[in-house]
């Protein structure tokens, strides 16, 4: 029966079976994500708001997951990169939306809904976005340096963690009653993440994070310091990382524009990189 995970031209062996089936864990931790992110449907509809918003950060350590996997055995894949879209509209699209809908946005009425829609819209339209590049950044190395670097635009699961800062708040403000903030406050926030995912604005990747050794202990105790606080104060510390997230926008601008060009371009230039430090050397000496 395992024979038809595999093509007719790989190889028989069982040695190349099993790497074969290692290749297999990217598609199923994506696929474990789509689970969580329909989960957390389950829980919305039966008002379980706090567990779904949880349900939805799992499927967002999931996703992290799945590419960084792929990436290190080497099994990224046309197949792979479709059913990480569809996961991630489900997870970062519609469970989000649905959940924002019914925890507050719902008292607005239609413009609510609005929102709501707006947001679920900009996630499937960043996807198409992100898949389309993918395809003509192969033929094109420059453009290929600057997506492994900067993502255009907020991603699909910090898109979806930032929009539910609202209910992290009022998770934080409100711990032991249902009060929710009023809608046009949450709508406006909705709309603004919604901006920020469809928008051309560089953000930072973490595909080209390489650590040296001697950073390694220090960035090994900032993870378990982070997982600490987490543990102990988890609204505080994931409302903290999102302002956080948001603060280092400007920076990934200026970092693109002085790496790339603008990022208003269609088409990035790259810069020598002589001419970089020489940038950042009189950056730091003003």
């Amino acid at each position: 029966m395992i024979h038809f995970f595999f093509s007719h031209n790989d190889d028989p062996s069982s040695e190349n079976r099993r790497l074969q089936g290692t290749k297999l864990l990217p598609n199923v931790l994506t696929i474990a994500a789509l689970c969580v992110g329909l989960t957390a449907l389950q829980s919305t509809i039966e008002a379980r708001y706090t567990n779904a918003m949880l349900l939805i950060l799992v499927a967002a350590v999931l996703d992290g997951m799945d590419g960084m996997v792929a990436r290190l055995l080497k099994a990224s894949s046309p197949f792979g990169a479709e059913l990480d879209s569809f996961s991630d509209f489900v997870s970062f699209g519609i469970a989000p939306a649905i959940l924002l809908y019914s925890w507050n946005l719902s008292n607005g009425g239609p413009f609510g809904w609005v929102a709501s829609l707006l947001l679920c819209v900009a996630v499937a339209l960043r996807l198409a976005r992100f898949n389309v590049k993918n395809m003509t950044a192969q033929s094109q190395p420059q453009e290929l340096a600057a997506q492994k670097a900067f993502f255009e635009g907020v991603p699909a699961p910090a898109g979806a963690i930032l929009s539910l800062m609202p209910i992290m708040l009022g998770s934080k403000i409100y711990p032991d009653d249902d009060q929710t903030f009023p809608f046009v406050l949450v709508a406006v926030w909705v709309i603004f993440v919604a901006s920020l995912m469809v928008s051309r604005i560089p953000t930072y990747s973490l595909k080209r994070l390489r650590l040296s050794q001697k950073h390694m202990i220090p960035v090994l105790a900032g993870v378990a310091l982070y997982a600490a606080a987490l543990a102990s104060e988890p609204w505080a510390t994931l409302i903290l990382s999102c302002l956080a997230y948001l603060a280092s926008i400007p920076h990934s601008y200026k970092r693109y524009k002085l790496l790339y060009g603008n990022p208003v371009a269609n088409q990035p230039r790259p810069i020598a990189t002589a001419e970089i430090d020489a940038k950042e050397e009189q950056d730091k000496a003003s």
